[in-house]
């Protein structure tokens, strides 16, 4: 027999806010970290859909991407974002649950660790 699977009513993206405190990747990695609903972004994964990202800003302009392209192996994500054209940038958020020394932060209440990176000129 075969297994029926409904679809979610919603998917989940990472949020953040657009003005976080700072310039840098650790920065950004800490104010999604702080927000990340981490068991929505799994069922994401689940359902085959790669998670957005959205930040607003305090202004009420908000910057919405989509996700681009993820890949799971064990203990490890990698999400990527579509780039972001009129600011010559991309961005990727890792999951992974070993603190690699960089500028990863512990998500709050659980074993995994968040990474944003940005690289411009994509």
């Amino acid at each position: 027999m075969r297994k029926i699977i409904s679809p979610p009513t919603a998917f989940a993206s990472f949020t953040g806010s657009a003005d976080y405190e700072g310039n840098s990747d650790a920065d950004l990695s800490r104010n999604l970290a702080e927000n990340v609903d981490l068991p929505a972004i799994f069922r994401t994964l689940d359902q085959g859909v790669c998670p957005g990202l959205i930040l607003p800003a305090d202004d009420g302009s908000m910057m919405i991407c989509s996700g681009d392209m993820a890949i799971v192996s064990g203990d490890y994500i990698t999400i990527t974002f579509a780039p972001i054209r009129p600011f010559n940038m991309s961005m990727s958020v890792s999951l992974t649950k070993t603190d690699s020394g960089g500028t990863a932060i512990r998500i709050p209440g659980s074993e995994w660790y968040l990474e944003a990176s940005t690289q411009s000129g994509s």
